[in-house]
């Protein structure tokens, strides 16, 4: 596909502004598929879903709006049962006062753990690595708001959480993440630095999606970095990582193609910033490579 590009990037921060991007969008972000055509009885079978789930977000402040799209109301009703409230669950685990339920705990399955490493010992949640994944269909409905563009469930991706988690079988991984994430928000930093950032804003600012794209500099793959603050998020991460290393949701996934009018973070932008040239995927492809030549 060609490569389209624009000058002024995508910037979604009023409620006029999210209408708008709401009514382009003419298919179920969920599943890609057409919505019907706005005629009588065209509803029936659709809903309105918060892209983030109003529990999560909480009270708002006056004025406050939410990101609502149309969505079929089967759709609408898998996407809750593979995890909003677990997502509410946990959150409310992790920012006092705790209101939560010993049913509340034995749903999630939370297994609290300490991960040892060469310099320090990181807390850790296993067991909840199905639990993160439902932030995907968040991340789903931003882009489709952004891009008018359908983003399939099975892209390949990566998310981190606002503390180290993941599932018991990746825990041996969960060292090498810790470290990349980082240097995922540093690149982040750095394009919206250029001005070379796409958003999203709403519910008075407490909701915020931030993203870049980018081509791999070593086989031309498409990606999108990205990171969500929600309500609460950064207390969250705060009362386990330190106020130094709080961080919001963040993450990246891959696409075909650049979307249209998508900000783009360019190979030369690489050169004046030594940590994003350091990213996991180029070193692991650079050390391949080496071992092959030898």
């Amino acid at each position: 596909m060609t490569q389209i590009m624009c000058d002024v990037a995508r910037r979604i921060t009023t409620q006029q502004q999210l209408a708008i991007a709401a009514d382009r969008i003419a298919f179920c972000y969920l599943c890609g598929e057409t919505l019907p055509a706005r005629k009588p009885g065209w509803k029936k079978h659709l809903s309105r879903e918060h892209v983030v789930p109003r529990s999560i977000l909480g009270a708002g402040a006056t004025g406050a709006f939410p990101i609502v799209l149309w969505v079929h109301r089967t759709c609408d009703a898998a996407k809750k049962e593979q995890g909003d409230y677990c997502l509410t669950i946990l959150q409310r685990f992790s920012v006092p006062p705790y209101p939560i339920t010993r049913r509340d705990v034995r749903t999630m399955n939370l297994r609290p753990d300490l991960l040892f490493t060469k310099n320090d010992a990181i807390p850790v949640l296993t067991g909840i690595g199905g639990t993160i994944d439902a932030t995907w269909p968040w991340v789903r409905g931003l882009h489709a708001v952004l891009y008018a563009e359908f983003l399939p469930h099975d892209s390949q991706r990566l998310t981190f959480a606002p503390v180290p988690a993941c599932s018991p079988e990746r825990r041996e991984d969960l060292e090498r993440r810790e470290r990349f994430g980082p240097l995922l928000r540093q690149l982040l930093r750095r394009a919206m630095s250029l001005n070379k950032f796409d958003r999203v804003r709403a519910w008075g600012g407490a909701l915020r999606y931030d993203c870049c794209w980018v081509r791999n500099l070593h086989d031309c793959r498409v990606l999108c970095v990205w990171q969500l603050e929600t309500p609460r998020v950064r207390e969250w991460s705060r009362g386990v990582l330190g106020a130094e290393n709080e961080r919001p949701w963040h993450g990246l996934y891959f696409a075909q193609s650049f979307p249209p009018q998508a900000s783009v973070f360019e190979s030369e932008d690489f050169v004046t910033n030594s940590e994003a040239r350091r990213l996991p995927w180029v070193l692991q492809r650079r050390t391949a490579h080496r071992r092959r030549r030898r």
